[in-house]
């Protein structure tokens, strides 16, 4: 073991320079998302090799490093998909802010309690034959499932945090078949007709599931093997050598030092050297530059846009030039610091008004033709793409003196076409070349955008528009801008959030209660709520199946609706 990884920080800041780097691939490709919710294979190939130890693509091992990452990020909100591309976002900017311990218990949190992440999929020397390119499996498996990988990850931190002495990989392997061997899939009845077969579950290259039969090594030791190799050792709970394959307890002890510098050449090119440099410093030059990470080798380019972006998002250009220069050494070369002040200079400024009249053109193809001559000359609003026009709110005297209240073309008391379409979800589709400005304002009250033509009911925004508006109101403006009726899940959750529903109670002795006989309808109508109910007592009171309960409660947290946990409220 070498001194250099002798504490946690220290093993987890060589370990942080690889997240680093995958976002940092972010920043500079800004990867195309594909209907499987992951990037490019373009990315992929970049990010693997922008890591200080890639993963052998060729020899089968794939991208786990970058796999693994990549979750913990989404996990923590670090990247997210913005219009189809995959972006960082301003969560990432106040991550890197945290100090590297900070950093470190988050990202612990995020591994133990990630939902999403499948290490089963990421280890190399098996095969999901289920497996969906979504990471997801969807057959009948022995695979585990989310919560009890996530209960196997909490049980494997507290086996290494109980390791006193060194020991090597084979041994802990052995040490928890012995030991452990219910970790991950339960073994209880192997043998039994239905537990001959790790169901789903084949090694690489291999045509029939792997036989239970001493083959936990082959299973669950290759998964053991990739924690260790991955979130263990990375994530600083362990020290491990992968040459020989070596694991050994780490103690607590003073951090490192950061220790670096980055030359900034005439080419604007600039250049980070050392040993250990500060993830912090790195983060905020890589959001005003376009970053080239390959290994430990790491070059950020000077370009017009990630600067004139840097500025949009509020930083100031004298800030931003005198920090490269506080990382440099040398003086900045004379057409560097030139260039920087030019470009702050020529940078677009975004123009808010806090209180705008927006004039709408629907339906019309010039509306420049079509208003008065007196308004175009007297306001001079400013023309937006689309045909549309916007300035600053005049008065309502001087609106009325250059446009009649009932001229035609700005009455908007006539019905405009539906055309939002509700889902079997929580989410709302919504073509962008067909979203007309009252459409845009109405899911600008009940819903948040996740994508150009994705929207999702967000419960805090339903809740105030329903204390403004009243629920009954909210419903029928919701009604009335879908193209098809809403669909049970969006009504239930809709009418829940608003307070037109009470909460209905999930718990105690297995029986679901729900107070109003319109929610218990809409209710009735899941697939996922009839699977759990063993019968109907009464309206609104059903009798559940064994642990139906505790389903019931995940089934309505996804809907956003939390059940109350005391029934006397019926």
């Amino acid at each position: 073991m070498t001194e250099a990884a002798a504490t946690p920080i220290r093993r987890f800041r060589a370990a942080e320079l690889d997240l680093l780097s995958v976002l940092e691939v972010v920043i500079a490709r800004s990867p195309k998302v594909l209907k499987n919710g992951l990037p490019n294979l373009a990315f992929f190939r970049a990010a693997n090799a922008s890591l200080a130890q890639p993963d052998d693509e060729p020899g089968g091992i794939g991208f786990a490093q970058v796999e693994f990452w990549l979750a913990l990020a989404r996990d923590l909100s670090l990247v997210a998909e913005v219009e189809g591309r995959l972006d960082v976002t301003p969560e990432a900017d106040e991550f890197f802010t945290l100090t590297s311990d900070e950093r470190l218990v988050l990202l612990r949190k995020a591994w133990i309690e990630s939902r999403d992440l499948n290490e089963f999929a990421l280890t190399p020397e098996l095969e999901l034959p289920a497996l969906r390119k979504g990471r997801t499996v969807d057959v009948t498996s022995d695979f585990p499932t989310a919560e009890r990988l996530v209960e196997a990850r909490r049980e494997l931190v507290q086996i290494v945090e109980a390791i006193q002495n060194e020991t090597t990989l084979p041994e802990f392997v052995d040490w928890l078949e012995r030991n452990a061997r219910n970790l991950f899939i339960t073994h209880d009845n192997d043998g039994s007709w239905r537990q001959v077969f790790y169901r789903g579950i084949r090694e690489r290259g291999g045509r029939e599931d792997v036989e239970r039969d001493g083959s936990w090594e082959i299973v669950e030791g290759a998964v053991v093997r990739l924690m260790v190799a991955l979130p263990l050792s990375s994530l600083g709970w362990i020290d491990y050598d992968p040459r020989s394959y070596a694991i050994a307890p780490l103690s607590d002890g003073p951090a490192e030092e950061h220790s670096f510098e980055v030359v900034v050449q005439p080419n604007f090119e600039a250049v980070a050297l050392g040993d250990r440099p500060d993830p912090s410093a790195l983060w905020r030059l890589a959001r005003f530059t376009t970053p080239r990470p390959e290994g430990r080798v790491r070059t950020y380019i000077l370009e017009r846009k990630p600067f004139s972006d840097a500025l949009g998002r509020g930083d100031a250009a004298a800030e931003l030039v005198s920090f490269l220069a506080g990382l440099s050494r040398a003086p900045l070369p004379q057409n560097v610091r030139f260039s920087l002040d030019d470009w702050a200079a020529l940078s677009e400024r975004i123009k808010i008004w806090p209180d705008a009249l927006l004039i709408e053109a629907e339906g019309v193809e010039d509306l420049a033709r079509t208003l008065p001559e007196k308004l175009l000359s007297k306001l001079a609003p400013t023309k937006l793409t689309g045909g549309h026009y916007a300035l600053p709110a005049p008065e309502t005297s001087v609106l009325r003196e250059v446009a009649p209240p009932r001229r035609t073309v700005l009455d908007y008391s006539r019905r405009l076409p539906p055309v939002i379409a509700p889902t079997d979800t929580t989410a709302l589709s919504a073509p962008r070349e067909e979203l007309h400005f009252r459409a845009r304002q109405l899911l600008g009250l009940v819903s948040r955008s996740l994508s150009t033509d994705r929207y999702e009911l967000d419960p805090e925004l339903v809740a105030d528009s329903a204390a403004a508006l009243g629920p009954e109101e909210l419903l029928r403006r919701v009604r009335e801008g879908m193209a098809k009726p809403l669909s049970a899940p969006l009504s239930l959750a809709l009418r829940t959030w608003s307070g037109e529903f009470p909460r209905p109670y999930a718990g105690g002795a297995e029986v679901f209660l729900a107070d109003n006989f319109e929610q218990a309808e809409l209710l009735d109508e899941l697939p996922e709520f009839k699977r759990w109910v063993e019968r109907q007592l009464a309206p609104g009171v059903f009798l559940l199946r064994p642990n139906g309960a505790g389903e019931l409660r995940r089934l309505l947290e996804k809907l956003g609706i939390k059940p109350r946990s005391d029934a006397r409220g019926r």
